[in-house]
């Protein structure tokens, strides 16, 4: 086991870490940003390690990697924890600490690059007989859009071919829309090119959550619904998904789908956690779209749902253990919904005081990613709190998160509340009737 981790993050990941390597008996040591917003001593992460050390921050107030891996050198780490699941910042610190000989607790290089690769994952998809949604190969201009969209048809998604980065997707109706759409998808992403994707009319987005050790044990662990998203930005999520608990073939689709997300980790070859998407049409057909390595932001709906503590399991596997028991066996019980309470854009970084009604810790998860002066962490953007509840049903799990958000004190800047709150009470969604352009036509 790892006797010293770092967690080189200002938000409130590294509490949650912190109080996993403090069970385990392993020293966890953050950083602080002195001048930075949200990154200094009185940060809601700077008290919960044993060791807080300064580093200089940019212009921007990022952490260069340099400096990362510079201050875990100095502590002498066994490992470096990245935080929540991210395609591109993760596999640049992975780079520079694999070349200094130090551990990234997440995942290896190597890995990361192959599941932020939208043709390499592709490929992984395709040898291991996972169905995927329908891909061109990079394009080189509008005109190869057109050429693929003539033989496949309207709409078309056009994304970049490297994951992450906020890049996004525009929607392609028609020939005369591709020009203009390519244009503006190549100026988000820059170098990166692009390619084409069959449009697949309002899915479902379903993941689910697998772990594999280096003793070639693999397991997955649960599933989890994220379809209540908008432009990147998140709302609801579920475990398990509603979809496959209310349909009469829902175990039969939730076994086919775990199958298939084992293969796609046998193929990646990771060890650790990994989260496999896909996308549900309504003929329950269900594509490869995608796949994350490390620790899910919203982990703590699968936390409550299996009862694996997964930044122990993600710690554990790093260090080379054998999967433990728990997870070897998982035996999901019960269902837990979470909202993502976060500032409007308006807000920027203005203090935001946040205060929770009284709840059963047991039944409900708050994490706070404002400080006692309302100021929010630098590195979790626009969020307030991740605001989790678990019942037996879900009926009950969704009554519950509703009744803590009506309790909720947030201010003085707005925030995403109403919105979470006419989801939450809206007849379609309560009766799990939803797909991923739920939150556009109604909330939006």
């Amino acid at each position: 086991m790892f006797e010293r981790i770092l967690i080189p993050h200002r938000g409130e990941v590294v509490v949650r870490v912190a109080r996993t390597c403090r069970q385990l008996g392993a020293a966890a040591h953050t950083v602080l940003t002195p001048g930075v917003l949200g990154g200094g001593a009185a940060a809601v992460h700077a008290g919960a390690c044993e060791g807080a050390h300064e580093v200089p921050a940019e212009a921007d107030g990022k952490i260069a990697v340099d400096e990362i891996v510079a201050l875990a050198q100095k502590l002498e780490v066994n490992a470096v924890y990245p935080g929540y699941a991210s395609h591109r910042g993760h596999a640049e610190l992975a780079r520079a600490l694999e070349a200094k000989g130090i551990q990234c607790a997440a995942g290896k290089l190597a890995h990361m690059e192959v599941v932020a690769s939208r043709p390499a994952l592709a490929a992984i998809a395709d040898q291991a007989g996972v169905r995927r949604v329908g891909s061109s190969a990079p394009l080189e201009d509008a005109g190869d859009l057109q050429a693929y969209a003539y033989q496949e048809g309207y709409p078309i998604a056009l994304r970049s071919t490297l994951a992450g980065g906020g890049v996004g997707i525009e929607r392609v109706d028609s020939a005369e829309d591709a020009p203009a759409a390519y244009e503006a998808l190549k100026e988000r992403a820059g170098e990166v090119p692009l390619l084409a994707q069959r449009w697949i009319e309002r899915p479902r987005h379903i993941e689910i959550l697998v772990a594999a050790d280096a003793h070639g044990e693999r397991v997955a662990l649960c599933d989890r619904e994220r379809s209540l998203s908008d432009s990147g930005r998140r709302f609801i999520e579920e475990c398990p998904s509603p979809e496959l608990v209310f349909r009469g073939d829902g175990e039969a689709l939730r076994e086919a789908m775990y199958d298939a997300a084992i293969r796609v980790l046998e193929g990646v070859q990771h060890v650790g956690l990994m989260t496999v998407d896909f996308l549900l049409d309504a003929d329950a057909h269900f594509w490869l779209s995608g796949a994350r390595i490390g620790l899910p932001k919203q982990h703590a709906i699968s936390e409550m749902v299996t009862g694996v503590d997964l930044v122990a399991l993600e710690i554990r596997l790093a260090a080379g253990e054998a999967m433990p028991e728990e997870a070897t066996s998982p035996r999901p019980t019960g269902h837990a919904v979470a909202a993502w309470l976060v500032a409007n854009p308006e807000a920027d970084m203005e203090p935001t005081t946040f205060r929770a009604p009284p709840y059963p810790t047991r039944r409900v998860r708050v994490e706070v990613s404002v400080d006692d002066r309302g100021v929010r962490a630098v590195d979790d953007g626009r969020l307030i709190a991740k605001i989790t509840t678990y019942a037996p049903i879900r009926h009950q799990a969704v009554l519950t998160l509703d009744r803590v958000l009506a309790g909720t004190r947030v201010g003085p800047g707005t925030t995403n509340m109403a919105q979470l709150r006419l989801v939450l009470g809206n007849e379609a969604f309560r009766a799990g009737q939803y797909d991923t352009t739920f939150i556009p036509r109604h909330v939006s």
